[in-house]
């Protein structure tokens, strides 16, 4: 089942089962998704601005990233549930990974969206980058969780769980602007 295609009801229900997926691995990559659509609209709402014109050619790349990032993350979150009922140990980790990834440039790109887009949608733009945010520590547990259960095959994913953990030190920065 994909839950991209089905309810948002359905996927609720599931969620609350005593089943092992989804779990919060789709719920950190949905959150990214949230996020990306919520600055979306915090973009259209800036396009078209006189108040906002000097920073429309920036806010229009933003807006084109944002809906390659909305539909990569809503796919994650299959990926995700896929991976855990599959038992794919290799897709475990590299799923929360790349959510990982998603969400960094997701907070990035919240944060230039607050400081230059339309200041009447400040708090979608924050509520975007709050989301993200803890979508990249989700996700980042999840790879470290998942990682400590591979034994000899660790060394596959180690660089990339450790590459995430440095980002973190930037994201330690970029949430003291978040959660001020």
């Amino acid at each position: 089942m994909k839950y991209i295609d089905s309810t948002i009801k359905k996927y609720i229900k599931d969620l609350g089962a005593k089943i092992p997926a989804p779990g919060g691995g789709s719920v950190a990559a949905f959150s990214a998704a949230f996020a990306a659509s919520l600055l979306k609209m915090a973009c259209l709402f800036t396009l078209g601005k006189e108040k906002y014109k000097k920073s429309e050619p920036r806010i229009r790349k933003i807006y084109a990233r944002l809906s390659v990032l909305s539909e990569r993350a809503a796919f994650l979150a299959d990926e995700d549930i896929r991976a855990y009922r599959s038992k794919d140990m290799d897709k475990a980790i590299s799923v929360p990974v790349e959510v990982a990834l998603l969400s960094f440039e997701l907070v990035n790109l919240a944060l230039e969206v607050l400081k230059n887009g339309n200041k009447n949608l400040s708090s979608d733009a924050l509520l975007a980058g709050l989301l993200a945010d803890d979508s990249f520590i989700a996700a980042l547990n999840y790879a470290e969780i998942n990682l400590s259960t591979l034994g000899k095959n660790r060394n596959k994913f180690s660089a990339a769980v450790s590459r995430l953990n440095s980002i973190n030190k930037q994201m330690r920065v970029m949430r003291k602007k978040l959660r001020g």
